[in-house]
């Protein structure tokens, strides 16, 4: 009677075993098409970041090339600006001279015509 009993519980267990690895296989079944969509679109993301990133790698290798450029233009122009720099600190000096010369002349002329007004005692 033993037998009997553990033939039906070994049965019974294997029959529970049978269901739950069934069990699993739908479920495992029911995530496939998940992942499967989860990784296409892990790899679509990877193609669009790497593009993204050849594109800021060029636009990199652009502005170094303008940069260049440009350097090599002011390196070219140098002299040219030095003479404008010049020009302009000169250009300074002489207005600040030209003030200095008129505000003489100024205080000249005042000064004249107040000796002239002295002189001919219109002044108090």
């Amino acid at each position: 009677m033993r037998g009997i009993s553990n033939e039906r519980s070994n049965d019974h267990l294997i029959g529970k075993l049978e269901g739950q690895m069934e069990f699993m296989q739908q479920q495992i079944a029911a995530l496939a098409p998940a992942i499967e969509t989860s990784r296409k679109e892990s790899s679509d993301g990877r193609a669009r970041i790497y593009g993204e990133l050849e594109a800021v790698r060029a636009e990199i290798q652009s502005s170094k090339a303008e940069l260049l450029a440009l350097k090599e233009t002011i390196n070219a122009h140098k002299s040219t600006i030095a003479m404008v720099n010049i020009w302009k600190e000169r250009l300074i000096g002489m207005i600040v001279m030209l003030a200095a010369l008129s505000s003489a002349v100024g205080a000249a002329v005042a000064l004249l015509w107040k000796w002239l007004l002295a002189k001919l005692g219109l002044l108090w």
